[in-house]
């Protein structure tokens, strides 16, 4: 069976989008997802069947992972796991929270509100194991689990533990933040204006840099490369086996979101009325062309902007909180999807710490 992917990676491969925070949503295996195909019809497309749907006793739910047939989503009390296909709950465990679960190896690691972290076997929602890292109340900023290794960074603090046995392997003060890839081998670590590369098994440095500006963090990870998003509003590309910088884009403006694809980054700016997309050549970080929509009016409602799906040719992205739904074409970033009548404005936000939620529905 394949490993599962994060939410992220996930999206990007399936060329799917999630639906706004707030509404019900849909959960699917990520086994059934499948690209979709622009439409060419002039009739605005109806709202998908749910296929099950779950109301909590409870205010908040987390958005869910789902892996291995199973999603796992969270409340503030509770931590549940149903079905994928039916909708039939396997499981609860009681006083967790899924806030930000991460998942792999059959079971998903789930932080509570106080910092205990928690490993749950997603077949039987059985505990594995527990720990308490003993940083007072400070809350998750991100969480992962690769190659055997759950990374949970909480507050200014970065720690590692055994997947299996819940040993903590090794931790460091500091963290950077961003969208490290899931499977990445490397632990990036920031403190005072230094960027620390550091081995995920072992925890040992492998090189450090010092970023342009002291509020980095990580736009986004490929196989190679390392990309930053700096507080001026750059993107500096370093190698990631050793930290030498290889080009740097200088922008002026929040960057927040990247996507890669036929040897360019897609990136996402956003500006004071909405987001605009610009195209890099991925080798030397030349500028390709950039799509700046027009945002609907209004002010603004539900929804993120400055999140990319790429898929069928194109990359979809919200022009500001009310919309359009812009499908820019890869070659060109002109408007290359079906007549903006017909796209639905959708989020693609990914799940973040514990601000994220659903209004009482999975």
């Amino acid at each position: 069976m394949p490993s599962p992917l994060d939410r992220r990676a996930f999206l990007r491969r399936a060329g799917v989008a999630l639906p706004f925070v707030g509404a019900p949503a849909t959960v699917s295996s990520a086994s059934t997802a499948s690209t979709p195909s622009p439409t060419t019809s002039s009739t605005p497309a109806s709202a998908p069947d749910p296929r099950w749907s779950f109301v909590a006793d409870s205010q908040y739910v987390y958005l869910p992972v789902v892996a291995d047939g199973v999603v796992a989503a969270g409340t503030r009390e509770t931590l549940y796991g149903f079905d994928a296909a039916t909708g039939k709950r396997r499981w609860r465990t009681d006083g967790w929270t899924g806030v930000a679960p991460a998942f792999g190896d059959g079971a998903t690691v789930v932080v509570r509100p106080s910092g205990q972290v928690r490993a749950v076997d997603l077949a039987d929602g059985a505990t594995r194991w527990q720990a308490d890292p003993r940083v007072e109340r400070d809350y998750l900023r991100s969480s992962r689990v690769h190659d055997g290794r759950a990374v949970v960074v909480l507050g200014n603090h970065t720690f590692v533990f055994d997947l299996a046995t819940g040993e903590e392997v090794w931790s460091a003060y500091g963290y950077l933040g961003g969208d490290v890839a899931p499977d990445s081998d490397l632990v990036y670590v920031s403190a005072a204006s230094e960027v620390v590369a550091r081995d995920l098994r072992t925890g040992e440095r492998a090189w450090s840099i010092l970023p342009p500006t002291d509020s980095a963090r990580v736009l986004a990870e490929t196989g190679s490369t390392l990309f930053l998003a700096t507080g001026d509003g750059s993107l500096v590309a370093y190698d990631r086996t050793g930290g030498t910088e290889r080009w740097r884009y200088a922008g002026e403006r929040r960057l927040t979101d990247a996507a890669f694809v036929d040897g360019r980054v897609l990136v996402a700016v956003r500006g004071e009325t909405g987001t605009t997309v610009v195209s890099l050549d991925a080798a030397d970080g030349t500028r390709q062309w950039t799509a700046d929509p027009e945002p609907t009016a209004g002010d603004g409602g539900y929804g993120y902007v400055g999140d990319l799906v790429v898929g069928s040719g194109a990359v979809y992205f919200l022009a500001s909180d009310r919309g359009p739904l812009v499908a820019a074409a890869l070659d060109t970033g002109r408007d290359g999807g079906p007549p903006r009548s017909n796209r639905r404005p959708v989020s693609t936000r990914t799940t973040r710490a514990s601000s994220t939620y659903r209004r009482g529905a999975v």
